[in-house]
């Protein structure tokens, strides 16, 4: 977990969007905590329940998202999830993988390339 991160505020902080200045000063203010088992190549990943796609970012660099439209990853097995549906997320470390399961089904492998430590978190939105 990273330090006081409960106390900073951030109510409405999305880790994948990045479209104003208050969200930019939110990532800087997380890159600063940025501990050595962080990996470098994939900092936050979710899933998009409306379409199923895979949106990712590396804080590293500017995200995509808003960027010739771009609206996320397709992925193999990629499919709707609504809100009814009970969704499971499996992150394999040692293979660096994140798979997606609907109503305990696996739909398939999501993303690869996950490497370091990492937290996690949820959002339903638009219930």
């Amino acid at each position: 977990p990273i330090k006081d991160w409960d106390k900073k505020g951030l109510r409405a902080f999305d880790p994948l969007f990045f479209g104003t200045y208050k969200q930019l000063k939110y990532r800087t203010l997380l890159m600063a905590e940025k501990a050595d088992d962080w990996g470098d190549d994939l900092h936050c990943c979710t899933l998009l329940s409306e379409d199923g796609r895979c949106a990712s970012v590396n804080w590293n660099d500017e995200d995509r998202i808003g960027e010739d439209n771009w609206q996320g990853d397709d992925w193999e097995g990629m499919e709707p999830i609504p809100s009814s549906a009970t969704v499971g997320l499996l992150l394999d470390l040692n293979r660096g993988t994140l798979s997606v399961f609907k109503d305990g089904l696996k739909l398939g492998v999501m993303k690869e390339g996950f490497t370091g430590a990492y937290c996690w978190f949820v959002g339903r939105y638009g219930l």
